[in-house]
């Protein structure tokens, strides 16, 4: 946030110097097959086996994008194909695991610089998410990470293993490109689980870790619990009933009321026009 304060001055002073407009964007892609990263970094246990941290978070990351998604108007790196998505990063995931960002992007970076005592933490480097313009988003995606990440320190059992997907590549492609939320991931526990059901088994699994640990969530993990729940009920429930807090959800439904106002396609320019505007 405090990136875009500044941003937002330079463009003023830009103006009030009477130089030529600068219009500065916050998104992901071009929409012509150039990408750049929102990334986040968290700070974990060394303890923690790295496996335990793929395993548990690979299922995590790929629905996500369902609560925090900045949405996108194309499909495909290049926005070959009319339509409308989640994720502005998912078309440019193509491996499971490794430490690329720029080419081959993977859903589990390895990148580890923690700087910090390197005894102790490790720094997972996350590079899938999307530049949100939604504070409520913003906050979503850092503190259900956070909460995850908190639950795979203290301990992942089979329940978590049941989650893992057949392809976890393929499905982030499936799960962004289907805005009505209806696509199905299979896992190894023989479920298929929408995005939203997914990620409501990872917030019961944080929850269960709480009772299991005897511990009660403090004030800040409480609010993140709640507003999780929350939105994964109305959405479930009514979808565009989300759209103040999960912003892929407000953008889809003013773009739809735009195209059905103007009776075109997804493939029409205002729409993406509207979609560089937004950002």
């Amino acid at each position: 946030r405090a990136g875009e304060v500044i941003a937002r001055r330079t463009m003023e002073e830009i103006a009030r110097a009477g130089e030529p407009p600068l219009v500065l964007v916050k998104n992901n892609t071009d929409g012509k097959g150039a990408a750049y990263g929102t990334h986040e970094n968290y700070q974990v246990a060394r303890r923690v086996d790295l496996d335990d941290l793929i395993r548990g978070l690979t299922p995590f990351f790929v629905t996500r994008p369902v609560l925090c998604g900045s949405g996108r108007v194309g499909i495909g790196q290049r926005s070959e194909v009319p339509g409308f998505q989640m994720s502005q990063r998912a078309d440019f995931v193509e491996n499971e695991v490794g430490l690329e960002t720029t080419f081959n992007r993977p859903i589990i970076n390895t990148r580890d610089e923690p700087h910090a005592d390197p005894a102790r933490f490790r720094r997972l480097h996350v590079i899938g998410g999307d530049g949100n313009m939604f504070d409520c988003s913003t906050y979503l995606r850092l503190g259900t990470t956070s909460l995850v990440l908190w639950a795979i320190e203290q301990g992942i059992g089979l329940e978590w293993e049941a989650l893992a997907l057949q392809d976890p590549v393929q499905d982030t492609w499936q799960v962004s490109h289907d805005p009505d939320v209806r696509h199905r991931v299979h896992t190894a526990g023989g479920r298929d689980l929408s995005a939203a059901e997914l990620q409501q088994i990872y917030l019961d699994l944080v929850l269960a870790t709480y009772e299991r640990l005897g511990e009660t969530p403090d004030e800040e993990s409480r609010a993140v619990l709640d507003l999780w729940g929350d939105v994964l009920d109305r959405m479930r429930a009514d979808l565009f009933s989300v759209a103040p807090e999960v912003e892929w959800v407000a953008k889809y439904q003013l773009l739809s009321r735009l195209r059905e106002r103007l009776g075109v396609g997804w493939d029409d320019a205002r729409l993406a026009a509207l979609d560089l505007q937004w950002s």
